[in-house]
């Protein structure tokens, strides 16, 4: 863990380094978590609306009614208001991450970090028939850093790893976490029998694939430096994809 020691003007230097994070440094990997994220929540708002449009479409109706329930009605109209509350809150959470804002430095719980970026890449690592095992347990997860940067990172490294993997059902990605006394090592790998011959290349609004991943990661790697951490590749006989290091100490 040599990567992670460096002494107090180190600390200091890292530190101002996330308050000044350029915007074009972290552009591609924020790009590339808006588009998981915009998949995402199509998906996460088509339930409340259709929640609201059949309840709304069933209380028109009991109205007809000049003798409508008027208990039914309270549990429709409660039933509309929650689902617009869920809404309001994955628009909020959308909002959070394209926003102009500059990178700040906070208690985070890795754990939900990870946790939100897997539920962005969710779309399409369901249309490439793969499945996510996180093993990410409650103890020791706190580092600090900027959320939303922290986020990208691994809707990054998750990305570059799904694209790698021979679309089949039931394939499986994997996020492990280790924790030692100096920080946290995440993984996410996949087994190099489940690896493609050869990537596809799709575009996405014009950028190529290859070209975006390349980007992406990138970004990724000084985004994780600034943090005073590490991106680094696995390439082993048996596995692939990338370590993530980051310290437990503030780093401020």
């Amino acid at each position: 863990m040599n990567v992670l020691a460096n002494d107090e003007k180190d600390k200091k230097g890292n530190g101002q380094a996330l308050a000044s994070l350029r915007d074009d440094v972290a552009r591609a990997a924020r790009l590339l978590t808006l588009r998981q994220m915009a998949a995402a929540t199509v998906l996460d708002l088509r339930q409340p609306l259709s929640v609201i449009a059949l309840d709304c479409g069933a209380a028109m109706h009991m109205l007809e009614n000049r003798e409508a329930p008027v208990n039914q009605l309270g549990t429709l109209l409660q039933r509309i208001v929650d689902s617009v509350s869920r809404a309001e809150d994955v628009i909020a959470t959308f909002d959070q991450t394209v926003m102009k804002r500059y990178p700040s430095c906070q208690e985070l719980d890795l754990g939900e970090v990870i946790a939100t970026a897997v539920h962005f890449v969710s779309c399409e690592s369901t249309s490439r028939g793969l499945r996510i095992q996180c093993s990410i347990d409650g103890d020791s997860n706190k580092v600090q850093g900027d959320r939303v940067a922290l986020q990208q990172v691994f809707v990054g490294a998750l990305v570059a790893v799904m694209r790698s993997i021979a679309p089949s059902s039931g394939q499986k990605l994997l996020v492990t976490k280790d924790t030692d006394e100096y920080g946290i090592k995440v993984t996410v790998t996949a087994k190099q029998e489940h690896r493609a011959e050869a990537n596809i290349p799709v575009t996405y609004f014009g950028a190529d694939e290859e070209d975006e991943r390349i980007a992406s990661l990138e970004a990724c790697k000084a985004i994780v430096e600034v943090h005073l951490g590490k991106l680094v590749p696995i390439e082993n006989e048996f596995e692939f994809g990338y370590e993530i290091w980051l310290p437990t100490l503030p780093f401020a």
